[in-house]
């Protein structure tokens, strides 16, 4: 023990390492959207959503049931929407075992879930 040690309280603690990987983007859509303080439009967000999802999939080479977890972004959901990354997932034939939850942060929910989702890869 060193003099420096002696009735000191420092401890050296080890900090776990952390993995980095490097997460891809390699496909996305977007709903479209109104102004904030215009009418409702003609169609529920899970409508939207529902539309939007349809169109990714379409363009992939995998099934719905190959999705491992839903991470939804929405600003505004209905009142009986209130997990509508759950509705959404439902709708576009996934699995009732399949996990979805919606992120709910303003303007940046869009952003938020798709951090979420990298953090969660």
């Amino acid at each position: 023990m060193t003099d420096d040690d002696k009735g000191s309280n420092n401890r050296r603690t080890t900090q776990p390492r952390r993995v980095v990987h490097t997460v891809y983007v390699v496909d996305g859509a977007r709903s479209p959207f109104l102004k904030a303080r215009g009418k409702p439009g003609p169609f529920n967000a899970a409508n939207l959503a529902v539309a939007t999802g349809r169109s990714l999939l379409a363009r992939q080479s995998f099934e719905p049931g190959d999705i491992d977890e839903v991470i939804l972004g929405c600003v505004m959901p209905g009142p009986d929407e209130a997990n509508i990354a759950r509705v959404t997932a439902l709708r576009l034939g996934l699995s009732q075992e399949t996990p979805a939850w919606t992120v709910q942060r303003n303007c940046a929910s869009g952003m938020q879930a798709l951090d979420s989702a990298a953090q969660s890869i």
